[in-house]
């Protein structure tokens, strides 16, 4: 297991590892450019959409990689309004966000070294979630070794996937909390990305 380090810097703005960070900011590009690089497993277009990205699609084994995980709320015909998620964003099954990575022939590859934050089981004080204003995106910034990542060389596909830690439910001692996105309505995928692994 990675030691992580976790650091909130505001309400949508925090680190995750000394490597992982993440903030809310507006969406510079007209989404219907940025809706047409983001697929999910739903038949119709959802208000929550994710994004990743890597700064490098050939890699030596040697080399650190960067993936760059982005959720969106790019508005909609039928939905055009803010949504809350829950705080803080983490990586791991039990955090929201994950990246799977699967080799050339469809199976999926596991790091030696796995990155599994989880939500803790009693929250404290801390206001438990945040506003994601239309047009804005909140990330994470995932940095490793490609020999932890992936181990051999050859092809990969990496794609990432956002589920709520909570459902909607389980935000009710909170308060009204308007548009939460619970874990009943199911996880969201992103494009994949493919990448070459060299030694």
């Amino acid at each position: 297991m990675i030691d992580m380090e976790i650091r909130n810097i505001a309400v949508c703005m925090f680190v995750l590892l000394t490597t992982v960070s993440s903030a809310c900011i507006p969406v510079q590009e007209k989404p219907q450019e940025i809706t047409a690089r983001i697929t999910n497993r739903y038949d119709r277009p959802v208000q929550l959409q994710i994004e990743i990205s890597c700064d490098k699609y050939e890699v030596a084994l040697n080399d650190t990689v960067t993936f760059d995980v982005k959720v969106f709320n790019l508005p909609i015909e039928e939905e055009k309004d803010d949504i809350s998620i829950f705080n803080p964003l983490k990586l791991g099954i039990a955090g929201g966000l994950t990246i799977t990575i699967v080799g050339a022939k469809g199976s999926e590859v596991f790091p030696k070294e796995v990155v599994n934050q989880a939500i803790q089981p009693v929250i404290d004080d801390s206001w438990p979630y945040f506003t994601l204003l239309t047009y804005h995106y909140v990330g994470a910034i995932y940095q490793d070794s490609a020999k932890n990542i992936f181990q051999y060389p050859g092809k990969y596909f990496v794609f990432a996937e956002y589920l709520s830690p909570v459902t909607e439910s389980g935000m009710k001692k909170y308060g009204e909390v308007q548009n939460f996105w619970g874990r009943e309505i199911g996880p969201i995928r992103s494009a994949s990305l493919e990448i070459n692994v060299t030694r």
